[in-house]
């Protein structure tokens, strides 16, 4: 049973790279894309497909390899600048809650967990914030 199942699993998931590799293809144009990457630091438009950036460039740049695979032109950002997001997947819950125990002195108001702390941004202000520490 147990091989019938991994077999099944692995089935599933090599049809679902298949058609993720085959997938349709959306092209985003921007007025400014920015890459990170020293070579091609700059682009005007990116070809996603499912989840996955297949390239990076202007459209003239992507026409060689778009002319080959099925494609639409998204617009939404033409007058926008894209930049990459960083998405950091984990945390440290102890230090979380250590933290959100203690008093914290922010250049800038928070609310954290419902709880307004105010920006500490003159020293007189620094005085009133660790009297809160006691």
């Amino acid at each position: 049973m147990f091989r019938v199942f991994v077999g099944f699993l692995m089935l599933a998931l090599a049809s679902s790279i298949a058609s993720a590799q085959n997938g349709p293809i959306t092209v985003y144009t921007a007025k400014k894309i920015i890459t990170m990457d020293p070579d091609n630091p700059v682009a005007t438009a990116v070809a996603v497909r499912g989840r996955r950036i297949v390239s990076v460039g202007s459209l003239a740049s992507l026409k060689p390899w778009l002319d080959a695979h099925p494609h639409k032109i998204d617009d939404r950002f033409k007058s926008k600048v894209l930049m990459p997001g960083l998405i950091d997947p984990h945390m440290h819950p102890l230090l979380g809650a250590l933290q959100f125990g203690m008093t914290w002195i922010t250049p800038e108001s928070w609310s954290v967990l419902g709880t307004e702390i105010p920006a500490v941004t003159t020293t007189d202000r620094i005085s009133p914030a660790t009297e809160r520490c006691d």
